[in-house]
């Protein structure tokens, strides 16, 4: 019997859950050389952000109390409520999987005027590595609404947070703001 760091035992299972997670937890970034149809549920919320090596991955930036400032390649990096196209394993047919999209303030930018959730789009990230360009293409047309899937919105912040390991916004600050908007 293997015991956690509480002393309470863990319940180990090769038993996959049954139906669909509670909330989409899983960030996904388009990797290099991909491209996907996405559903965009909800406005963009980012952040400034810093590839830190010696862990190897993105943090953000917390500003006055960030660690890893001055860095010249600061980047800012937007996230937002998504359902994206991908093939069922069981039944090989496309489905609907809702997740935290990562995108580019590049490909963000690709919003401006599109106002209207859910908004089909399809994403790309040229085949250059992590580093290389995401691109998004609003579909035109539209799919009907009525073709579309129903999936709630949920808050992308507390995912990020725990991802990261921020625990508490300090003094009410926010290190997360919606597109277009600067701290």
């Amino acid at each position: 019997m293997v015991r956690g760091a509480n002393g309470m035992a863990i319940e180990w299972t090769y038993e996959l859950p049954v139906g669909e997670p509670t909330a989409p937890h899983l960030v996904y970034a388009v990797r290099s050389g991909a491209s996907l149809h996405a559903l965009l549920l909800d406005r963009v919320l980012g952040t400034q952000t810093h590839w830190v090596e010696a862990a190897r991955r993105t943090q953000p930036c917390l500003g006055a109390e960030c660690k890893n400032c001055p860095d010249p390649y600061r980047r800012w990096k937007g996230y937002v409520c998504a359902a994206i196209s991908v093939r069922d394993a069981a039944t090989g047919k496309p489905v609907w999987r809702p997740v935290t999209l990562e995108l580019t303030e590049a490909a963000a930018g690709g919003l401006y005027g599109y106002d209207d959730r859910p908004l089909a789009v399809l994403v790309s990230r040229a085949a250059r590595g992590t580093r290389g360009a995401v691109r998004l293409t609003v579909m035109n047309p539209q799919p009907p609404a009525e073709q579309l899937p129903r999936i709630e919105v949920w808050d992308p912040e507390p995912i990020l947070r725990r991802m990261w390991g921020v625990r508490d916004q300090k003094q009410g600050r926010q290190i997360l703001l919606p597109f277009g908007q600067s701290g």
